[in-house]
């Protein structure tokens, strides 16, 4: 029981760092890049250390060196949440302004870097995730690596396949919790055990969650969970009357077994064998692609100006003369006297549906404060004769409010329709039919390979993995959102995180990329398939063992009574 709490606090200690990261990029200027490097350096992590921990731990004490990892993993968790009291309180960009510049359009002195700045790559902060990545990847690698095995020789060959399909069940489990705990810590803010925070509301684009309390859950559930790990036996009780009755189904070869070998084989079906799980694992990764197209889905485009879309008098100008086109940019002369900062605050008017980086760039000059929020007025930028050169579709999605101000602060709300609700169930659709597919590879796995060279074949498993999927994955599909990022923030003349995403070009590569893996899984399978030949059935020999009659018993330690055990010689 503990080793299976062990799989849910980790996959849910994976998913609170991936939905913690979130926020990260915004205090410490990362990129989708920056932030596929972390979340790949786990992976890199384990690829160093799993050969020694097959080795070593695979003739070792299983339940310490799965337990000390534990630990390991709750030492990483805790230097990942100490940025959060190294750095300075989050101050969002207009809070900075006095009373008389509160980010209205108006003449100031423009802000003089004082020093270089610091690379991203050389942010310190980025190095404390780095490091507390690499003790989650070494802490994780027993539980993924010896600990399978571990629960593969402390029960019966018979009964293997449903704990590890528990196993399997409460890493999927784990994503869940994490996901829904990581969403509501993300609903606080940075700073809110801080007396000196800034107020504001959640739907502010300036708005940071606080990204560092999962890391604390993780590491205390970590701890909790390591210290009975490591009271466990070197081997549970059982073990070896299951292991008496075992047969190596790898090299098999007592010709007297031959003919009980027919008989007992026609009596199982066809899916246990390897050929016939590859085939269902190719199954499973056809339905995963037919449905990965969901990912197409996306909310209507919203109209930024400046970055997507021209000031009204530049489409004017552009349908007059089509030769003077120009990119849209957020200068334009109706704000050329306002000598705006870069500081991101975008306002919505809600007649248009159009975004303004800020209200400076909208050229409103005055602002009021109600319980809403802030709402802005005489804004020279600002004019009604554009609503009709907009998308209908995103009129249509923009949602009136007749008794707010025409310009607020922050996005225009947005209806997706029933975009999201398709969006979700071909997302699950699609993890529930890769995640099917995880049993019967792991259990091809296993029996395909010698007994005591189990753990050494789930290490090789976890390195190709590694090498072909996590770490190039993490960084693939950070660079692909990157390349989707309409307007990148400026801090000193250098990019920092993304501000505006294009909607239809990431849902566009995000999915062609997913293709392009599925695809060479379904490939990988096919040419694993037309390869392999049971050596066991070429040889006559049986491939059910004594534990394969009868009942499936799922306790451990079962008082069943002793059987005959034929004895198999190599």
């Amino acid at each position: 029981m503990e080793k299976h709490n062990v799989d849910v606090f980790e996959d849910s200690d994976e998913n609170l760092k991936s939905v913690d990261l979130e926020d990260a990029p915004l205090l410490c200027g990362y990129g989708g890049t920056h932030t596929g490097v972390i979340s790949s350096w786990y992976d890199f992590a384990v690829l160093l250390i799993v050969f020694p921990v097959c080795h070593w731990g695979n003739s070792g004490h299983k339940g310490r060196w799965i337990g000390l990892g534990g630990i390991v993993m709750a030492v990483g968790s805790l230097v990942c949440a100490l940025p959060h009291w190294m750095a300075a309180p989050y101050i969002p960009s207009e809070n900075v302004h006095n009373e008389s510049d509160f980010g209205q359009c108006t003449i100031r002195d423009e802000k003089q870097c004082t020093s270089a700045s610091m690379s991203s790559w050389l942010n310190p902060y980025f190095w404390m995730f780095i490091l507390g990545q690499t003790l989650h990847g070494f802490g994780s690698t027993p539980l993924f690596s010896i600990g399978t095995t571990f629960i593969d020789e402390n029960v019966s060959q018979k009964a293997s396949p449903v704990y590890l399909a528990i196993h399997a069940v409460l890493t999927t489990l784990g994503p869940v919790v994490g996901l829904f705990v990581g969403g509501f810590l993300l609903n606080l803010h940075d700073d809110f055990d801080r007396p000196d925070r800034y107020e504001m509301s959640s739907s502010d684009p300036r708005w940071v969650g606080a990204w560092w309390v999962g890391f604390l859950i993780s590491s205390l559930a970590a701890l909790i969970i390591a210290f009975p790990i490591l009271a466990f036996a070197r081997e549970l009780p059982e073990a070896k009357r299951h292991r008496a009755k075992d047969v190596n189904q790898c090299h098999a070869v007592n010709a007297d077994l031959h003919k009980k070998s027919s008989k007992d084989t026609k009596k199982l079906p066809e899916i246990i064998w390897v050929g016939g799980m590859l085939k269902m694992i190719a199954i499973c990764h056809l339905i995963a692609l037919i449905f990965i197209t969901g990912l197409l889905m996306h909310c209507p485009k919203r109209n930024f100006v400046g970055i997507n879309m021209p000031y009204g008098d530049e489409i004017e100008i552009s349908s007059l003369h089509p030769e003077a086109h120009q990119p849209p940019s957020i200068k334009n002369p109706c704000n050329s006297q306002c000598h705006c900062s870069s500081e991101w605050n975008p306002v919505c008017d809600q007649k248009t549906g159009r975004i303004f980086y800020s209200a400076c760039y909208a050229g409103c000059t005055d602002k009021t404060e109600n319980s809403n929020g802030a709402s802005w007025s005489s804004c020279s930028c600002i004019s009604n004769t554009t609503s009709s050169l907009l998308s209908s579709s995103f009129l249509d999605a923009v949602k009136d409010d007749s008794d707010s101000e025409d310009v607020h602060s922050g996005y225009c709300s947005l209806d997706c329709g029933y975009n999201t609700y398709i969006l979700m169930i071909t997302i699950f659709i699609t993890t529930v039919s890769s995640f099917a597919a995880g049993i019967p590879s792991q259990q091809i796995m296993l029996r395909v390979v010698p007994f005591d060279q189990r753990t050494l074949a789930l290490g090789i498993n976890w390195t190709f993995l590694r090498l072909l999927g996590f770490i190039p994955g993490g960084i693939l599909f950070g660079v692909v959102i990157d390349t989707a990022c309409l307007q990148w923030g400026k801090s000193c003349g250098k990019s920092t995180s993304c501000l505006v995403y294009d909607p239809s070009k990431l849902s566009w590569t995000i999915t062609a990329l997913a293709i392009v893996c599925k695809l060479l899984s379904i490939l990988a399978t096919i040419i694993g398939y037309m390869t392999y030949r049971p050596s066991d059935l070429d040889n006559g020999a049986s491939v059910a063992s004594s534990d394969s009659h009868g009942a499936l018993h799922l306790v451990v330690n079962d008082d069943r009574n002793d059987q005959p055990i034929q004895s198999i010689h190599m």
